[in-house]
């Protein structure tokens, strides 16, 4: 039987993880999304409608001068997916590549790299569209940049991590991304350059995650970190009377052990099972043999 501490940090880790913020916002988008496309349909307007008064909005333009109309755009299409196959698999990568960072790094890591890549990889799309003759669809989404920028982030800082562990010994993290690659490749038959050149956009600042850009993301984490607080402190959204009667409020005294190990819980997510020192790994091996 799940206790209420167990069920408390359950809730603490959903509330924190950007695997579960990420998967949360494609999917409510593409549930609006087709929604309001439903909308449009009952109310007699026909496909072109839709794409023209809403679709074109939230989609990249085919060069920076229509995209820089709606510059808004370079975030919000790496939050959309038209098909439901194709958001079920972008997600589905997502959380192989982004949980490995989550566990080892902390909470606050995925995030940064998900919209860096997404951003890096929809500047290089518009850009080579627009010197070309023939410019790319005008309505492009998806998170494939993004994607494949927390993969490569994966790969740089930990390529032999063993995922997946209900075989013996688990796939080699290196092993997942060669076949994502694959599947990614064979979508666009190999020879889609525009694709390509989006792809691998998205893939560079993963690559550099380790060592060249790793101040950058640190920051990006730190900004991320500072919001949740704030945020996330009742203190800042109360009146001085209640926050002086809340200061003053008798609070419950937990156990010793407990209070150590939700410490340790709280480490981990904020900073991955890596940060932990040996007395803290020890604490926790010899919780878990007692639950």
């Amino acid at each position: 039987m799940i206790n209420k501490s167990n069920r408390q940090n359950a809730i603490q880790y959903l509330v924190k993880s950007d695997l579960i913020k990420l998967i949360a916002i494609c999917s409510l988008f593409y549930v609006m999304i087709h929604f309001i496309r439903i909308t449009f349909l009952i109310g007699g307007k026909d496909i072109q409608d839709f794409q023209q008064n809403f679709w074109q909005w939230i989609s990249l333009g085919a060069n920076w001068p229509i995209t820089l109309k709606k510059f808004w755009v370079l975030i919000t299409h790496m939050f959309m997916d038209s098909s439901f196959l194709r958001l079920l698999a972008n997600m589905i990568w997502l959380w192989v590549f982004g949980s490995v960072l989550e566990d080892l790094k902390g909470s606050y890591r995925v995030i940064p790299i998900f919209i860096t890549g997404g951003l890096m990889g929809a500047i290089a799309l518009i850009t080579y569209s627009q010197f070309q003759s023939t410019p790319l669809s005008a309505d492009f989404t998806g998170s494939q940049a993004a994607i494949w920028a927390v993969m490569g982030a994966t790969i740089s800082y930990r390529p032999q991590y063993r995922f997946w562990m209900i075989i013996e010994k688990g796939i080699p993290i290196w092993v997942m991304a060669s076949i994502f690659v694959l599947l990614q490749l064979l979508q666009i038959g190999f020879t889609h350059v525009g694709m390509l050149i989006y792809f691998a956009a998205g893939l560079l600042p993963g690559l550099l995650y380790t060592k060249v850009l790793n101040g950058y993301f640190d920051a990006f984490t730190r900004f991320l970190k500072g919001i949740a607080g704030y945020a996330g402190n009742n203190a800042n959204f109360l009146t001085k009377d209640v926050r002086t009667k809340k200061s003053t409020a008798s609070f419950k005294v937990i156990h010793m052990q407990q209070a150590a190990i939700d410490r340790i819980l709280e480490k981990i997510h904020a900073e991955g099972i890596d940060a932990l020192n040996n007395q803290e790994k020890k604490i926790l091996e010899e919780y878990s043999r007692q639950s």
